[in-house]
């Protein structure tokens, strides 16, 4: 439950500073953080109008986000791809390396959705072939700017990302930047993603502290999460919180799946 409380809280923080530095410079932070209580609207009427939303979402900005990543390819010199291979690892002694373990963490969802799937079989052969298509994904979040700007220059940026995405030529378009599609799209699927996290707690709390309905703990979940955003002062501290929380997710992506299979193994053979 904390880890979730925690990755709200960042993931709100994130999506909020994401507006400032793309569009809405001026706007006060507990204004954008406001975003919030649009994922409270969809965890209110449960997790059933969470997935249909996310359907609807995809659908809708999918196909720009894969507009905004192939248009970039205009930019890349493949001379910035080197050197293709580390063989000092050094990057192991980074703590932003193991932050990275944030992108994978979204997975822990499918142990609460679990029960509303009939045919569990076909539903988790799905889920492995989308954690699959994920992976080219991840790797183009992080060459797309590599090979843009090139690795000396590309990790002074806060998001590079961005950045690269502003590099994309739009003179032939009535719209001015790449950037604003791509960024819609990733609030979009945030604002997303924080209605499950907000539904999971109410969850959790009403079957292990709470014994509230979902809908209130709902509201005082993502009350808690708003003022918990608002008191992270900048950026800076956002992505020093996302360090510390690293221990915390680690934990719950790689122990507590170990800890679950090994309790449904033993029971599955007392059963037989």
């Amino acid at each position: 439950m904390l880890y979730f409380l925690a990755t709200l809280a960042l993931v709100s923080r994130v999506y909020s500073e994401m507006m400032t530095i793309v569009f809405l410079p001026k706007t006060p932070i507990w204004a954008l953080l406001c975003f919030i209580f649009l994922s409270l609207f969809a965890a209110w009427y449960g997790i059933k109008t969470v997935l249909r939303t996310s359907v609807i979402i995809s659908v809708l900005f999918i196909p720009w986000i894969f507009a905004a990543l192939i248009s970039s390819m205009s930019n890349f010199d493949i001379r910035n791809a080197s050197p293709i291979w580390n063989t000092n690892f050094d990057f192991f002694k980074h703590p932003a390396y193991y932050s990275s373990f944030f992108a994978f963490s979204g997975f822990l969802f499918l142990g609460m959705i679990h029960p509303y799937f009939r045919n569990v079989a076909r539903s988790r052969k799905v889920f492995i072939l989308l954690m699959a298509g994920l992976f080219p994904l991840y790797l183009a979040s992080v060459y797309i700017p590599l090979l843009i700007f090139g690795q000396e220059t590309v990790i002074q940026f806060q998001f590079p990302l961005h950045t690269g995405m502003d590099t994309i030529d739009m003179s032939w378009s009535i719209f001015e930047r790449m950037t604003l599609f791509y960024t819609t799209s990733m609030i979009a699927f945030l604002i997303v993603y924080s209605s499950v996290l907000i539904w999971i707690l109410a969850e959790m709390f009403r079957s292990i502290v709470v014994p509230l309905s979902n809908r209130w703990l709902s509201v005082i979940i993502t009350i808690i999460a708003y003022f918990l955003s608002f008191l992270i002062p900048d950026w800076y501290e956002t992505e020093h919180l996302i360090w510390l929380d690293t221990g915390l997710r680690a934990y719950s992506i790689f122990v507590f799946p170990v800890v679950i299979g090994i309790i449904g193994a033993l029971q599955r053979r007392r059963v037989n």
